[in-house]
């Protein structure tokens, strides 16, 4: 490349900075706010997360106050446990302290015999979706359980179902739930959605390790149920014969 050339492009690109000078300080400008924006916005979200974890362990810590409390001190244990609820479940549904604050108000619920109640503070995870945090399908099992324990069999299944429709990739107790499923749907006459979550639990257990006496009843269901539609089958049949003769 020759002298001429080289000062031929410098020139051009002096020219170019040159003419475009204000809409590359502008463009500078621009994705320098947005590195700003995107730095403080995570700051943001982390300061937040950090205080919402402080709530939830607040939660935590007065509940524990409660539970070991002596006659003496129940009362204004009470009373800041309850307040720190109120606090958790002043934060925005879903997050760590919000799941936190309604999973201690239904415990504190159950200890004083009041299982309704206890209940009632879970319903509100049924409709929440929050794949990362492990407490929402224990809570949802446990308001199974309640309900069951109530004599709600539909309402037991719907909080099992929403852990399987939610959960089902994450939570540990997967084979369990699977297996209330198929319970539940088979006492509710409900016998091709029975068969249905036996099988979920069998192939559950070939995928991680699994409760065996679970999967061994459920296998002994599952044969059960099958062979049993195929002789009403033939019992209707033989009764069709009979009947035309």
């Amino acid at each position: 490349m020759t002298g001429s050339e080289k000062f031929s492009a410098a020139d051009f690109i002096s020219a170019f900075l040159i003419r475009f000078k204000i809409p590359l300080i502008l463009t500078g400008v621009l994705i320098a706010a947005v590195l700003v924006g995107v730095a403080v916005g995570a700051v943001v979200i982390q300061n937040a997360a950090e205080a919402n974890a402080a709530v939830a362990e607040e939660i935590a810590d007065t509940y524990a106050e409660w539970v070991s409390a002596g006659d003496e001190e129940k009362e204004e244990a009470e009373s800041v446990l309850t307040a720190a609820i109120d606090k958790g479940k002043a934060e925005k549904q879903g997050s760590y302290a919000f799941v936190r604050a309604v999973l201690c108000e239904s415990q504190m619920a159950e200890t004083e015999g009041d299982r309704e109640g206890a209940l009632a503070s879970l319903s509100v995870l049924k409709e929440i979706k929050a794949v990362s945090l492990y407490l929402v399908p224990i809570a949802l099992h446990r308001a199974a359980v309640l309900a069951e324990e109530l004599e709600q069999p539909s309402e037991a299944l719907a909080y099992y179902r929403s852990i399987e429709k939610n959960y089902a990739g994450s939570y540990f107790n997967m084979d369990r739930v699977y297996y209330n499923i198929a319970r539940i749907e088979e006492t509710l006459g409900n016998t091709d959605e029975a068969k249905d979550a036996y099988r979920l639990l069998i192939e559950t257990a070939g995928n991680k390790e699994a409760d065996s006496s679970l999967v061994s009843v459920a296998k002994d269901r599952l044969i059960y149920l099958e062979t049993a539609g195929v002789g009403n089958q033939e019992e209707v049949q033989d009764e069709e014969t009979v009947a035309a003769e």
